[in-house]
């Protein structure tokens, strides 16, 4: 694939033609699909390429018999909620 300054949503319609791969994005995850997307890989199975347009979106791969059937988009995480979890570390008396 090359893909340069496409909508995500204009890529996985070109995907779904070719593969039969269905996606299904939820309500966070519908706005994703208006961003653009570069990238450029040659002969990659299509999981791996799934990863990498997908890479920064929270998704999720659906198998059946060891093929992919599907596409869940979830969005972009919230950067504000999952900064970092502390650490409690407790002390012995």
């Amino acid at each position: 694939m090359d893909i340069e300054d496409a909508l995500l949503r204009d890529v996985l319609e070109r995907i779904k033609e070719k593969r039969g791969i269905w996606f299904k994005a939820w309500s966070r995850g519908k706005a994703v699909l208006d961003e653009k997307v570069s990238v450029y890989f040659k002969q990659q199975p299509i999981k791996e390429g799934l990863d990498r347009i997908l890479s920064g979106i929270n998704h999720c791969l659906i198998f059946e018999q060891h093929s992919i059937v599907g596409v869940m988009l979830f969005g972009k995480p919230d950067k504000r909620r999952y900064r970092g979890r502390r650490r409690i570390v407790r002390r012995q008396r």
